[in-house]
């Protein structure tokens, strides 16, 4: 009888011990699958509005594009000024949308010789009020590639109806 207690113990250890193995495979791969397509934007206050309603219609499931669904896009909402501020600091950020086109120039302006900008990255979205918004994305960004395909969605016909919404467009 001791022995089936002894056997018994150790084949519920293994259970536990492999229950817990599995466990920790399953939280580390989702970690890593958030992570990758996690992208932290710096959004001037007077547009945070239209580009949380764009965030949220690009990352909503569409089975013709399956990956936006694992976009996750962090909105940090300020002035124009400050987030060039920030930028400049060190703060970081996958990409900007500020006021105005000269923001993007003084950022690159304001690094003795260091390119913050993608340059290729480049586009602007025009408000109703006839303000314009210079949207790029950060040369340090480690997921540029997620943060453009959310920029190349603002400038895509799908995401008309969500910016015109909001008083913003092409």
């Amino acid at each position: 009888m001791t022995m089936n207690i002894k056997k018994t113990v150790a084949v519920m250890l293994c259970a536990v011990f492999a229950a817990a193995m599995l466990s920790g495979c399953v939280s580390s791969t989702t970690v890593k699958e958030k992570d990758a397509g996690e992208v932290t934007i710096f959004v001037d206050e007077t547009i945070k509005g239209a580009i949380t309603d764009a965030a949220a219609a690009y990352t909503k499931p569409v089975r013709e594009f399956p990956e936006r669904e694992k976009a996750i896009i962090l909105i940090v909402s300020d002035s124009t000024e400050d987030i060039v501020s920030r930028v400049e600091n060190g703060e970081y950020a996958d990409a900007v949308f500020v006021l105005g086109d000269e923001a993007l120039n003084a950022l690159d302006a304001a690094t003795e010789g260091k390119d913050f900008i993608v340059h290729s990255s480049r586009v602007a979205l025009n408000s109703e009020d006839g303000a314009q918004y210079a949207i790029a994305v950060l040369n340090n960004s480690d997921r540029q590639s997620v943060v453009q395909g959310f920029i190349d969605y603002l400038m895509s016909d799908e995401a008309a109806d969500v910016l015109g919404g909001n008083g913003l467009k092409k």
